[in-house]
């Protein structure tokens, strides 16, 4: 009896090896495509889209120093070292600081 239960489990083990070789060989077909249907056409590739980039500040040459726009105020401080300015010269030295500061100084918009 030992000797006929070993013969039916070797021929099991090798029965499971052939299916799973059939399973796998079935598995990698399907993966490939198999058969192809002419009727299913597959997806064609568009042109990308079209990439907008945010607009940049033209280069603003010959900045004065934020140092020589300093303390120009449209209401100076009573008691205080501000001298009579306005609001282009507020915004001149704000941008003037920045562009000496900010890493990114190039990508400031124009106001």
């Amino acid at each position: 009896m030992g000797l006929e239960s070993t013969k039916i489990s070797a021929t099991a083990m090798g029965l499971s090896k052939v299916i799973a070789a059939v399973l796998g060989a079935t598995l990698l077909v399907a993966g490939c495509g198999g058969g192809a249907n002419p009727s299913v056409q597959p997806p064609r590739a568009t042109a990308p889209a079209e990439v907008i980039s945010p607009p940049v500040s033209p280069p603003i040459e010959n900045l004065p120093s934020s140092a020589s726009l300093a303390q120009q105020c449209v209401a100076p401080r009573p008691g205080s070292t501000d001298k009579q300015g306005s609001v282009e010269t507020e915004k001149s030295w704000v941008r003037s600081f920045m562009n000496e500061t900010y890493l990114w100084y190039k990508d400031i918009p124009v106001v």
